[in-house]
């Protein structure tokens, strides 16, 4: 887990005394000060008027100290500081930026300070809206990168945009760092550089006409930030933050993350090529070519699966309409009966009538009968007809549902076991390699199955950044509040990894 409280101890008293400085003085009471009451219920104005303080153009006259002159006082004020002292001034703000404020017996305990390393790298990847599910080492690079650039446009304008008097006060400044360093780095600064001068008005020369800040960047690695008065320009971007209604004390949790990220040579962001899952350039094509077989196979298996669970609807469907047909018939077939049986009733004593063995009215009353009932028969058998063909077509269609099914079922088959063996091949691959990799980990075996079931080869390389910080942590809390882990996927999908103290339980998509 990407510890950053830990890495105070990386800092140079310098750094730490600065970062002191910047915490303590880096704040809307201030900038109101420096820019006059006018602006206090101006949040954007402030920013403007920062924006141009801070660049030396049109600048704005004052009687109070800049902030920046407040924050060097203090720098040199805790000179008188030990190691320790800072540390422990330096840790103390840390935590209170953090909101966590570990009991005395816990603040060195290493979980305690992964958690709150977790809350202000939270908070500073808030300020450029970086995924909250990446993982806290990617957030650190992604912050970084940000501020580093917001940071070096800055020093740039400032740079160009000097006064005379200002340039010779940069240049003095610049050429006593120049003096001190070794004539190696003297020799990769002209390299870089090429100044008609070499000395510190021509490095300032130099770099105030270049269009990027790649060189700027160069002499700061070589000569250091304080060669060119870079307290202004980390001011000022610190204050732009008001511009977007950022809280500052935000922008302080990003300057410290850059700060013990630029520093030495450790890298929090495991690269990428270390992950289980990466796959080097020239496999790449070949990868995702086998990749989107896999996923096309998957597709036609689950579309597959879908038609035939719309067939067995569909059968059901036919055979309940089917038994409603043979229902209907039944009862039609017993009304024609006996409807008939009375007919033929009435015919067996048509002889009487007809030979006028009968009375006239009775006769009469006979006849009105087989009428009435010859109808009823008629229609019987008319109804009887109609329902003996819709059990017929209902039938039929139940057989041919019943065909469709059969055929998607044997479809599924061929689709399906072409699919698990792919599914279980790259389910025991990926199982191989997590437990190689994350052994401090244990999965439970279903684990694999979903992981390259839901998700890709480069998602699953994402997904391994967070399992690291996990795995490396001394407690889950380094990247989860609770029994799961979202982690980004580089999609818009997010990860769902579910867990049992060290146990992988689960994994799927949100």
């Amino acid at each position: 887990m990407a510890d950053i409280v830990s890495e105070i101890s990386n800092m140079t008293d310098d750094d730490i005394r600065m970062q002191i400085a910047l915490i303590d003085n880096v704040n809307l009471s201030n900038a109101v000060k420096e820019t006059g009451h006018r602006v206090i219920n101006a949040l954007a104005d402030v920013a403007n008027t920062f924006t141009q303080s801070f660049g030396f153009k049109n600048s704005i006259d004052y009687d109070i100290k800049r902030v920046s002159d407040i924050v060097r006082d203090d720098c040199i004020k805790y000179k008188v500081c030990d190691r320790e002292q800072l540390e422990s001034m330096l840790i103390q703000r840390i935590e209170s930026m953090a909101a966590c404020t570990p009991e005395p017996e816990q603040r060195n305990n290493k979980a305690e300070r992964e958690l709150i390393s977790r809350r202000i790298i939270d908070e500073a990847a808030s300020v450029y809206g970086i995924n909250k599910y990446m993982s806290p080492a990617h957030k650190i690079e992604e912050i970084s990168i940000k501020y580093n650039n917001a940071f070096l446009n800055n020093l740039m304008n400032q740079l160009k945009n000097l006064t005379p008097s200002q340039k010779k006060a940069y240049g003095e400044l610049t050429g006593r760092k120049l003096g001190i360093v070794s004539m190696e780095v003297k020799r990769q600064l002209q390299k870089a550089l090429v100044p008609e001068k070499f000395n510190g008005e021509g490095i300032i020369d130099s770099l105030r006409k270049q269009k990027g800040t790649a060189k700027l960047e160069t002499a700061i690695k070589l000569l250091g930030a304080d060669a060119f008065m870079a307290a202004e320009a980390e001011i000022r971007t610190m204050y732009q933050a008001v511009r977007n209604m950022t809280r500052i004390s935000k922008m302080q949790a990003v300057r410290y993350i850059w700060k013990v990220s630029m520093g030495g040579d450790k890298k929090f962001y495991v690269p990428a090529d270390l992950m289980p899952s990466y796959v080097a350039a020239d496999k790449k094509e070949e990868s995702e070519e086998k990749e989107k077989e896999y996923r096309n196979a998957c597709i036609q298996a689950d579309n597959a699966t879908k038609e035939l669970l719309q067939c067995e609807r569909e059968e059901e469907i036919k055979k309940k309409r089917l038994e409603d047909a043979r229902q209907k018939y039944e009862e039609a077939s017993e009304s024609y009966d006996r409807v008939q049986e009375e007919f033929l009733k009435l015919e067996s004593v048509k002889e009487d009538y007809m030979s006028n063995r009968k009375p006239e009215d009775e006769t009469k009353r006979y006849y009105a009968e087989v009428n009435e009932t010859k109808r009823s028969l008629d229609r019987s058998m008319d109804d009887y007809d109609k329902k003996k063909k819709k059990l017929h077509d209902a039938s039929r269609e139940l057989d041919e549902s019943k065909k469709n099914t059969g055929e998607k079922r044997r479809y599924l088959e061929i689709v399906s076991e072409t699919v698990n063996k792919e599914t279980a091949k790259r389910a025991k691959e990926l199982k191989i390699k997590w437990c190689a990799y994350f052994f401090r980990f244990t999965f439970d075996e279903e684990v694999f199955e979903a992981a390259v079931k839901q998700f890709s080869t480069e998602e699953l390389r994402y997904i391994e950044e967070v399992l690291k910080e996990a795995h490396d942590s001394a407690s889950m809390r380094a990247v989860s509040d609770d029994d799961s882990i979202r982690a980004y996927t580089g999609s818009r999908r997010t990860a769902v990894i579910t867990f049992d103290n060290r146990t992988i339980t689960g994994i799927g998509c949100m």
